[in-house]
């Protein structure tokens, strides 16, 4: 295809000449053309960011907008379109946005549900509006599962000592492997496994239980009837008590004389944080 630099050079082609130089400019200027087609574009300039319209026959329509001094192109569109400049949303939009980011759908003048998505490997949500509540986090990591004496903590090694969670808004599935190679010596008092990744919530699920896959190593009393180990989390802090439970009998705490050297704890428990 010819191409041209759109001057005529005789006298007579000047009013072609302009014809072809607006169509090239789309007719650029701080006012609409005079005689406008339908379909014809038109750029206006008349403020910053300049303005791509179209005419419809009646009415110029912005279809875009051009930022000559960022060297930006903004697709813009009627209500319930797909804008990726959120500072230009109105209601009903689809918003993508840049950085730490936005993406969501806006309701009035808010991104009612908006999801914030960060640059690390585990995004941070902003607070989704999923009727009565708001899913305001999500979050997985690992944690340290330690096991205490309420009296004495003392000082336990271990062949195993791991632990992951995932939070889902204010509830908090954690597992962990707690193996262990060595019992302090000086550990007393009631046992716990402290070092949860969130503090119990005082207003949520009290007494959470924890669910395990592998016990052993623990020296139940039997000749009362106990048989199992019991977990749960307090009103308020970062621990399981472990108690142990049987056939009619009350649940009691297991204490420093009830694990040794080679004491297991392999399990889950699903609570609610603050």
């Amino acid at each position: 295809m010819s191409q041209s630099d759109m001057t005529v050079d005789t006298a007579f082609g000047s009013d072609v000449e302009n014809a072809l130089q607006a169509l090239a400019s789309l007719s650029k200027g701080s006012s609409a053309p005079s005689t406008p087609y339908s379909g014809q574009l038109w750029l206006d300039d008349n403020a910053t960011p300049w303005s791509i319209k179209i005419y419809d026959g009646t009415d110029w329509i912005t279809v875009g907008e051009v930022n000559a001094t960022n060297n930006q192109f903004m697709v813009k569109h009627e209500a319930g379109g797909l804008e990726f400049d959120a500072s230009g949303v109105v209601d009903g939009d689809f918003i993508v946005g840049t950085g730490t980011g936005t993406m969501g759908l806006e309701s009035g003048d808010t991104a009612r549900t908006s999801l914030g998505v960060g640059s690390a490997d585990t995004p941070t949500f902003a607070a989704v509006n999923l009727g009565d509540t708001d899913l305001g986090e999500y979050k997985e990591g690992e944690w340290t599962p330690v096991l205490i004496g309420t009296t004495t903590a003392g000082t336990q090694t271990y062949s195993s000592q791991t632990g992951v969670y995932t939070r889902i808004g204010n509830t908090v599935i954690a597992h962990f492997d707690v193996r262990l190679s060595g019992k302090g010596g000086t550990t007393a008092g009631e046992m716990r496994i402290t070092g949860l990744p969130y503090s119990t919530s005082s207003t949520g699920l009290i007494q959470a239980g924890a669910s395990f896959s592998e016990v052993s190593g623990w020296n139940l009393d039997s000749t009362s009837g106990y048989y199992t180990v019991i977990g749960q989390t307090g009103v308020t802090g970062t621990h399981i008590s472990l108690l142990e439970a049987g056939d009619n009998v009350n649940m009691t705490a297991l204490t420093d004389a009830d694990f040794g050297n080679t004491s297991t704890l392999v399990g889950s428990i699903v609570y609610q944080t603050g």
